[in-house]
């Protein structure tokens, strides 16, 4: 079970597939962790693992890997995942996340592009609306008991087991306070992006909604898209059968490592 130490950090992360191969890193949503297939990659992982080096990480604060800033931003997250390529001297990589993953690719490909050879973004949005808002408020660890009381009990038992008893309220109170008030790019922003980027969102995904979808589509000079019908927030899992080609067929038309990008 290995950590790569990066300034006060110790993060987690497993890896599986070929060492020689493409390296493909991923990241998982806010609140999940390795251990849930729902938020993370567990029903594709097989298939990546195939062709690519895949390194699937559990980011600050989550499962095994704890936050001594004592706080979330998307800066410390993409901070984070830079050290990690560079620590791990991976090169170039191929990067998947979701939801908050996702937004931390686009951190690295705004700042540090040539990390990247390409990115997929999975129920990821840039800006944050009311719609956005309204779902987090049912976020907030006290609506989670009441109205959610296995979701509570997961998250207990996916967090709470690394650190100590509740810290599952004080990481969902960090990722409300995060995820409520960023990401805050603009469609200027998303146009600097010159990494190939494929975006995937489920048709009912309060997050990757139309609006931000039809954003990255028009902005993003090499955006690509996959919108799954009568679908929500997690479509990677959900609908693995669907989105696992697409992501394969992206993927293997990006694997030269010589295709750096510049800001």
């Amino acid at each position: 079970m290995p950590f790569l130490r990066i300034d006060d950090l110790d993060l987690y992360y497993e890896e599986t597939g070929p060492w020689d191969g493409p390296p493909l890193v991923l990241m998982h949503g806010g609140s999940g962790s390795l251990d849930d297939a729902e938020a993370g990659w567990a029903a594709l992982i097989p298939d990546f693992a195939k062709r690519y080096r895949v390194l699937a990480l559990e980011h600050r604060g989550h499962g095994r890997t704890r936050n001594p800033a004592g706080r979330l931003g998307y800066d410390l997250l993409a901070a984070d995942l830079r050290a990690f390529i560079t620590g791990l001297d991976l090169g170039s990589v191929h990067f998947a996340g979701v939801s908050d993953g996702g937004i931390t690719a686009l951190h690295l490909a705004l700042d540090n592009p040539e990390l990247l050879r390409s990115m997929v973004c999975v129920g990821t949005n840039f800006r944050v609306d009311e719609a956005i808002r309204a779902f987090l408020r049912n976020a907030e660890p006290e609506a989670i008991e009441r109205q959610f009381p296995e979701w509570a009990s997961s998250l207990a038992d996916r967090h709470d087991s690394h650190n100590e008893p509740g810290y599952w309220r004080e990481l969902m109170r960090q990722i409300v306070a995060m995820a409520s008030t960023t990401p805050a790019f603009t469609e200027d922003d998303l146009a600097r992006i010159a990494v190939p980027a494929l975006f995937v969102a489920g048709e009912a995904d309060p997050f990757a909604n139309t609006d931000q979808m039809i954003a990255f589509k028009r902005h993003v000079p090499s955006a690509e898209w996959l919108i799954i019908n009568n679908a929500w927030h997690t479509v990677q899992h959900t609908h693995a059968d669907v989105v696992r080609p697409r992501i394969l067929d992206f993927l293997a038309r990006h694997d030269n490592p010589g295709a750096t990008h510049s800001g």
